[in-house]
């Protein structure tokens, strides 16, 4: 039974900081026999011993976790994976882009990534996100200058992404489990470029990017649930030639569901180097808006048998687990942004690094566009 270590498997995704103590229950013992309840009456107290003992050491074996704190991390990790996925920060757009980027983004703890390789901290939360963009320069379109804006500065662009978690996972859970859900990522941001670029050498050899704002609105999902089947034996000698055997039959359930709704300020510049780097970084706030909420049960039985004193007898109790949290992304998130592209001419290929400095997030998202 103490196998239930499964659990613990889950659990170590959600965090090793915070205390809460003895997550795991077995209530609810009940006791009967055919010798008039003499079996039960003499051994029930050693009974709800055996099982608190197993009710301890699975306890030892859970990290001590806190599920608001993992919710909070959730969210705070799926705001940073859509992050580069919809903006082309650093390519002079002159018509259109199209082009394909994944995401991923996670929350290292209090101590941050330094305590994670220390052992100081584990994870808090993690995202993952893909996404296809479309983007198209303004002044492609008869639009006349509306006051200090020049819509041939200002390029559009609509992102949107999917992921079924199920059949992408779902066979790697084997007999007794299962994986459903998805992952959603959609945007749709416009990014002007405040002072156009400035070139200092010839031939593209090296230019100053300019300066950008980039604004819009963002929603990320994640909506995940695992499950998975277990059943533990138990056996135990009580004593006086009295044994005790049964099982623990349940039912783990596990996962994240959460939308956040974003809206991020960012303003960001960088380098063009022999035509072919770019370099660029920046600062964004973001507006977040949502909920998260995770859910990790594990309800189940524990049935058993009594033999000894020349009758028998049958014990059954209620057992489970419930840290079952809810929890958001920060209200107002302070992020820092880098990233390098490599320009072919039409083609870019950049990898940019995200972290929002409010939460110790941090997140990496990388990709491919085509331009013009």
């Amino acid at each position: 039974m103490k196998k239930i270590i499964v659990v613990a498997i889950v659990m170590g995704l959600v965090s090793t900081n915070s205390v809460f103590a003895g997550p795991f229950t077995i209530s609810n013992v009940t006791c009967t026999d055919n010798i008039g309840n003499v079996l039960c009456n003499t051994f029930i107290d050693d009974v709800r011993a055996k099982l608190k003992q197993v009710e301890t050491d699975i306890n030892k074996g859970l990290p001590p976790v806190d599920g608001e704190r993992y919710a909070n991390g959730m969210a705070n990790s799926a705001v940073l994976t859509s992050k580069g996925l919809g903006v082309d920060y650093a390519s002079n757009i002159k018509l259109f882009t199209v082009g394909g980027s994944a995401g991923i983004a996670i929350d290292a703890g209090a101590n941050g990534l330094s305590g994670m390789n220390s052992g100081a901290a584990t994870l808090s939360g993690l995202g993952g996100s893909f996404s296809g963009v479309l983007g198209l320069n303004l002044g492609i379109f008869p639009m006349p200058r509306l006051g200090l804006i020049d819509f041939k500065r200002m390029v559009v662009f609509l992102n949107i992404g999917y992921v079924n978690v199920g059949s992408l996972v779902g066979k790697a859970m084997g007999e007794g489990g299962s994986v459903s859900g998805s992952l959603t990522t959609v945007g749709l941001n416009a990014r002007y470029r405040v002072i156009p670029e400035v070139s200092f050498l010839p031939f593209g050899l090296f230019a100053w990017s300019g300066l950008d704002v980039t604004s819009g609105i963002n929603y990320s999902s994640m909506k995940i649930q695992l499950t998975a089947e277990f059943a533990e034996s138990l056996n135990e000698d009580l004593g006086s030639g009295v044994t005790m055997s049964g099982n623990y039959n349940g039912t783990l359930t596990f996962g994240p569901d959460l939308g956040i709704l974003t809206v991020p300020v960012d303003v960001s510049s960088g380098i063009r180097v022999l035509n072919i780097f770019r370099l660029y970084a920046g600062l964004g706030i973001d507006l977040n808006l949502g909920y998260s909420e995770i859910a990790a049960k594990v309800p189940g039985k524990v049935s058993g048998s009594l033999s000894g004193m020349g009758g028998s007898g049958t014990v059954s109790a209620d057992a489970g687990l419930d840290l079952s949290a809810k929890g958001a992304a920060d209200y107002l998130a302070m992020r820092f942004f880098s990233g390098i592209q490599l320009d072919f001419s039409v083609l870019n290929i950049f990898m940019q690094y995200n972290t929002a400095i409010t939460s110790g997030t941090h997140g990496v998202s990388m990709g491919a566009r085509v331009y013009w």
